[in-house]
């Protein structure tokens, strides 16, 4: 039925004009509508009725409409007709043309025309109006509501009008961007680049600009453009949504930067799904394990080969939500062994839902390599190699445990290398640490695998071993010592070297490994007291004479520092007319703690200790006082002679030291004689040399002491340049005794020393016939008990002042 209101309408009033152009133009045609005196004919009442019912019958199609879309004003045509069928009712009821009825007809006819002008003509015309501005409205709505701006360019680019801105978008007032070319709004890139995608508008409708980078009041901002052309033509203009994606590019940006940093993160990275499958790898994690993105990725994840038990460990702590610390071995594809330090944890999402496990797996070989050598050095000797102390006692236990299950017994050993400081001194650390080197390697060659070597310091070292019984031991001991003592080339030079040994026994000597150290150190100690090359068993004895040593040598330190020595002098006279010449200066100790020393006790501990030289010094600074204090009371004092240890003469430094310490007494090099024993000849005889060429220069005179005991050497005599021999009295005693070798002797070194320009002295003269076959001889000067004994100061003040410093008469007669 669409459309049949309209219709009806329109045949009603093509019938209405029709009826009006007959009434106008052919009156007389019509039939009559009405009688005068009757009213209206039955025709016009027909006619009437069949309007009312056209009328109504269109009111009612129009009524049906008014559920539908609204598509045009039919509630208004629908009252227009039904007004209009109203209207035609009166028509039918009067009689005259001046009553109400025709007026009321006439009346309804007139609201009818006001409908119909509201449907037909006000709400066609008003409504599309109507709609054009609500359209428009939410058409402002929308580009208000929009979060960028919308700009129109005209054809030409020139910024048209702004839409949807808002002021924060834009650096300037917007009054002063609208005109305005891209070329004035944008840096010259940005601005080609719009250029050349509104040139591609132009020809397909739309462009896309990708993000451009602005410089804004906060720093740089991104900026995404869509345009899209106006017209077909091209010519009206273009539409350009701008999109601020400052933070997108920002977040991109981070993702970018987070991504190369896992990419080229020098610790592995490794992230897998919640089911544990392996979802990335970054290049260190495949350097790590030396294996390939293919053979990982979406498999399960096995941390790098870790040992079963360590993944389920890790795999508790993280189902538990918990971060997994830990360091683990691997095995790389190619089998080797590796390890690794790992931090895991879990990911989850804002839902706090397991989306991924991360973790970090970083190389740590190196680190344990260097932790296995740091624990290696602190259990060994970095420079032999064998075990240090520490090491060496915790092999003590199970070799203990497996002597007692043989029955045998487990030897500790002390060890040294003879005159170790001489070669240190003569021929240089780096000869000495050769040395060692060497000695380790004899020591091991002589032990087996489960016994043990130590190097505790210096030249000392320490072994365990096992002996069956003591003839087993004695073996042992004499295959270690011969191993130890060959003759080695150091530094150019070939030297024998010996060491020695002290031995203590489990269970016999103790059953602590301290213990036996200690009296194993004991032995040591009293094998060195009897020469070179020597092993010794501890005894209870040898534990006394190491406590009293040790306590000798701190006393001795003591008395170094306060200078708590006296001296005493033993003169020396002319035997052919008894003047006193000279005299030795002889060191005396007295012991708060141990009452006398004996030299004989405490100079060999000073030379064992290295006290030697500062003892000297002390001794020369003594008798310096001493000479100063006798030349204050207006005596003459004779040469003093003073005995020095061999080793000042190892070092030519040695020479400066002396003469600091004869000045600080305030004394003279030419009052004094310095004696040496023959024992310097083991020295560096070059070094020697010019130790003594130091001394002549500085004014001191040398003399050999104990001459024809050592090594006799005429070739050191020759290089020393001494002025003086004594005769050790081991060749004066018994001098008359019945076979004549000791006078034979002393002839022979009197007349070697006359022949070399030098004096000679005899030591220990205690009977005539000995003073009287010395003077036969030929013997210059001789000192002794029966000359004199040795006096202290105040006697030999005495002395001095008796004989004038002249002659002592009665004294060698």
């Amino acid at each position: 039925m669409e459309g049949w209101p309209e219709a009806l309408l329109a045949a009603v009033l093509a019938a209405a004009c029709g009826g009006l152009a007959a009434v106008l133009f052919a009156p007389e045609g019509l039939p009559p509508f009405f009688a005068p005196g009757t009213g209206l004919t039955p025709l016009k009442v027909g006619f009437e009725y069949a309007l009312a019912a056209a009328f109504a019958l269109a009111a009612v199609l129009y009524s049906r409409e008014l559920g539908r879309p609204r598509t045009r004003p039919s509630a208004g045509l629908a009252a227009a007709c039904l007004l209009f069928a109203a209207s035609e009712l009166p028509f039918t009821l009067y009689r005259q043309v001046d009553e109400l009825w025709a007026l009321l007809g006439h009346v309804y006819k007139a609201l009818g025309a006001l409908f119909l002008y509201e449907a037909l003509f006000v709400a066609a015309v008003r409504e599309p109006h109507l709609r054009r501005a609500r359209s428009e409205a939410r058409l402002s709505a929308l580009v208000a509501a929009l979060p960028d701006p919308l700009l129109e360019l005209d054809a030409q680019g020139h910024l048209r009008a702004i839409h949807g801105a808002k002021a924060s978008h834009f650096p300037v007032p917007l009054d002063q961007l609208l005109g305005r070319p891209p070329e004035a709004l944008l840096p010259p890139q940005a601005a080609a680049q719009v250029r050349a995608a509104l040139e591609r508008a132009r020809r397909v409708g739309v462009e896309h600009i990708p993000p451009l980078a602005l410089a804004g009041p906060q720093g740089e901002e991104w900026f995404e453009v869509s345009l899209a052309r106006l017209s077909a033509d091209g010519g009206a203009g273009y539409l350009a949504l701008v999109r601020r994606r400052t933070a997108e590019v920002a977040a991109r940006r981070t993702v970018e930067m987070l991504s190369t940093a896992l990419r080229e993160s020098p610790v592995g990275v490794v992230l897998t799904d919640e089911a544990g499958r392996v979802r990335y790898v970054n290049e260190a994690y495949l350097g790590l394990t030396r294996g390939t993105r293919e053979a990982l990725l979406g498999r399960a994840f096995d941390w790098g080969g870790a040992a079963p038990e360590r993944i389920a460990e890790a795999g508790r702590a993280l189902a538990a939500g918990e971060i997994f610390r830990g360091e683990m071995a691997g095995r790389r594809s190619d089998g080797s062994r590796f390890w690794q330090r790992v931090l895991a944890f879990p990911v989850r999402d804002e839902e706090g839902r397991l989306i991924s496990i991360a973790s970090y797996h970083e190389d740590i070989s190196a680190e344990r390599a260097r932790e296995a050598k740091i624990r290696e050095l602190l259990r060994t000797d970095p420079l032999t190699g064998l075990l240090n102390r520490q090491s060496l006692a915790e092999r003590f236990a199970p070799l203990r445990a497996r002597a007692e299950a043989q029955g045998a017994m487990l030897a500790v050993v002390s060890l040294d290398v003879d005159d170790f400081r001489r070669i240190n001194e003569s021929l240089g650390h780096g000869a000495g640490d050769d040395l060692l080197v060497e000695l380790a390697t004899a020591l091991l060659a002589g032990l087996e695998p489960e016994e043990a070597a130590a190097r505790l310091g210096g030249d000392n070292f320490a072994l365990l071993f096992l002996a069956a019984d003591q003839r087993s031991l004695a073996g042992r001991l004499a295959g270690l010592l011969a191993r130890a003592s060959l003759s080695r080339t150091l530094a150019g030079r070939r030297l024998t070297v010996t060491c020695s040994a002290g031995v203590a026994c489990y269970p016999r000597d103790g059953g602590e490994f301290e213990a036996l150290l200690r009296r194993s150190d004991a032995a040591l100690y009293a094998a060195k007291q009897t020469g070179r090359g020597r092993a010794r068993l501890y005894t209870a004895e040898l534990s006394e004479r190491v406590d009293r040593a040790l306590l000798l040598v701190e006393e001795l330190r003591r008395a170094l520092r306060e200078r708590a020595f006296t001296l005493v002098f033993q003169p020396q006279f002319d035997l052919r007319c008894g003047r006193l010449v000279a005299a030795e200066v002889l060191l005396r100790w007295h012991s708060p703690e141990l009452g006398p020393v004996s030299p004989a006790e405490f100079i060999p501990l000073a030379e064992q200790a290295g006290l030697a030289g500062e003892l000297d010094a002390v001794v020369l600074e003594l008798a310096a006082r001493q000479v100063r204090a006798w030349r204050a009371e207006g005596l003459v004092v004779p040469t003093l002679a003073v005995n020095l240890s061999p080793r000042h003469f190892e070092d030519p430094a040695s020479a400066e030291r002396l003469l600091a310490a004869l000045r600080a007494g305030g004394g003279e090099p030419t009052q004094f004689e310095l004696e040496v024993t023959e024992e310097v000849a083991l020295a560096d005889l070059e070094a020697a040399a010019e130790t003594a060429r130091r001394l002549r220069q500085a004014g001191f005179r040398l003399a050999v002491d104990d001459f024809g005991k050592g090594y006799s050497s005429l070739a050191y005599l020759q290089r020393l340049a001494v002025g003086k021999l004594k005769i050790d009295r081991a060749f004066v005693r018994e001098l008359d005794g019945a076979d004549g070798a000791n006078r034979a002797i002393v002839d022979a070194v009197v007349r070697m020393a006359e022949a070399l320009g030098m004096t000679t002295v005899a030591e220990g003269i205690e009977r005539p016939g000995e003073l009287l076959l010395l003077r036969r001889l030929g013997c210059h000067l001789g000192q002794g008990f029966l000359l004199c004994p040795p006096l202290p100061a105040r006697p030999s003040a005495a002395l001095l002042a008796e004989l004038g410093g002249t002659r002592a008469a009665a004294r060698p007669a």
